[in-house]
C-alpha cells in the first residue's frame, strides 16, 4: 500500500472516533469535503477548527445546532477572541496567517452548511478574512551548512542509522518533497534506472520526481544497510524506523532538529524544502521552474521565496556598503 494512502487509513480511523464525540453536522461537513478530495490534513484542521469555534459560542456547552442563528457580530467576537494566547503563562499575539486559516475553516463550513440548506444566511459574508501583514523571513541552509550537517552525521550517527539519516536528509533536499511525501516513499516507488521516484502529495497529486546521481548512490548506501541491519527486502517503506516499521514525520523533525542544532538556526524539515528553494533560486533558476519543483499549485507562494532571496542580497548589499 502506497505510504500517503496506509498513512491517510490509519488517519481516517482516527478521525471517524473523534467524530463520533462531536454533533452529527461534523460528520456530513468532513463527509463533504471528503468527496472534493480535501486532504486529510485539511479536514482534520477544518474539524478542529469548527470544534473550537462551536466551544467558543456555546461557552463549552455544546449543542447539535450551534450553528444556527450566528450572527457575523459573533464570528467577529471568535476572531477577536483568538487574536491572543497564552504560552508558558505569557500572552503572545497569535500569527495573522493563523488567524486567516481559522477564518477560511470557518468560511467553508458555512459555505457548506448554505449549500446543504441548513441556513438560509451566510453571516461569513458580513465579515473580511485578516489581512496577513505578518512578514516571514524563510529560514535555510547555505551548500557550507549542509555540508556540515552531513559531517555531523557522519560523525555522530548510529552504524544502523547513519546513512538512513543521510540519505534522508538528503531526498528532502535534493528532491524538495514535504517530509510527508518522503516518510512515504515505498521502495517499489524508485525507478533506479531513470532517477524517478513516484509519489502522491498534498491534494493527492501523484508525481514523478527526478533526482540526481547523488543522491541515487546515497540511496542505495542506505538500501544496503536496510538490507543489513533490518532485514528487509526491496518492498515495503523506503526510511525504516529502529522499530523496522516507516519512520514517522516525528521521527524526521527529531533527527534534522539534532544534526542541525549546531547552525544557530531552527532547522526543520520544512526549512529543507526552503533550503532546496534558496539555492535553485540564488543558482539562477527562474521561479516558474522552481513552482514545478515545489509542486505549488499557488505562484504567490513560489513568489514569497523570490522576494525573500532579494531582501538578502539587499541585505547583504548594504552591509557591504558599510564597509566603505
Amino acid at each position: 500500500m502506497n505510504g500517503r494512502i496506509e498513512k491517510e487509513s490509519f488517519a481516517r480511523d482516527k478521525m471517524t472516533k473523534k467524530l463520533e464525540r462531536l454533533p452529527d453536522i461534523f460528520t456530513v461537513f468532513y463527509n463533504w469535503m471528503d468527496a472534493r478530495e480535501k486532504t486529510y490534513t485539511t479536514m482534520r484542521n477544518y474539524i478542529n477548527h469548527v470544534e473550537n469555534f462551536m466551544d467558543f459560542i456555546t461557552k463549552g456547552k455544546r449543542s447539535d445546532n450551534f450553528y444556527q442563528n450566528v450572527t457575523d457580530d459573533d464570528i467577529e467576537k471568535y476572531m477577536a477572541s483568538i487574536r491572543r494566547k497564552s504560552l508558558n503563562g505569557e500572552e503572545i499575539e497569535v500569527g495573522d496567517d493563523i488567524r486567516a486559516a481559522r477564518w477560511s475553516s470557518l468560511n467553508t463550513f458555512f459555505r457548506f452548511l448554505i449549500q446543504k440548506k441548513y441556513i438560509e444566511n451566510n453571516p461569513m459574508l458580513q465579515t473580511e478574512r485578516p489581512k496577513i501583514k505578518t512578514e516571514h523571513n524563510v529560514t535555510y541552509l547555505t551548500p557550507e551548512e549542509i555540508e556540515s550537517v552531513f559531517d555531523r552525521i557522519n560523525k555522530e550517527g548510529r552504524p544502523m542509522t547513519k546513512n538512513r539519516d543521510i540519505a534522508i536528509i538528503a531526498t528532502l533536499i535534493g528532491t524538495a518533497l514535504r517530509v510527508s511525501a518522503v516518510t512515504n516513499i515505498n521502495v517499489e516507488d524508485i525507478d533506479f534506472k531513470n532517477n524517478i521516484i513516484k509519489v502522491v502529495e498534498k491534494g493527492r497529486k501523484t508525481r514523478e520526481i527526478p533526482f540526481g546521481d547523488k543522491l541515487r548512490s546515497l540511496l542505495l548506501i542506505w538500501m544496503k544497510d536496510r538490507e543489513l541491519y533490518f532485514d528487509k527486502e526491496e518492498s515495503g517503506p523506503l526510511f525504516i524506523s529502529q522499530k523496522k516499521g516507516r519512520i514517522s514525520v516525528d521521527s524526521v523533525q527529531t533527527l534534522v532538529k539534532k544534526y542541525g542544532d549546531h547552525l544557530g538556526k531552527k532547522i526543520s524539515p520544512h526549512k529543507l524544502r526552503s533550503t532546496a528553494a534558496m539555492n535553485l533560486i540564488g543558482a539562477g533558476a527562474d521561479i516558474i521552474t522552481v513552482q514545478s519543483i515545489l509542486g505549488h499549485n499557488n505562484f504567490a507562494t513560489t513568489q514569497r521565496y523570490v522576494t525573500s532571496y532579494q531582501n538578502n542580497v539587499k541585505n547583504a548589499s548594504n552591509m557591504l556598503d558599510k564597509l566603505i
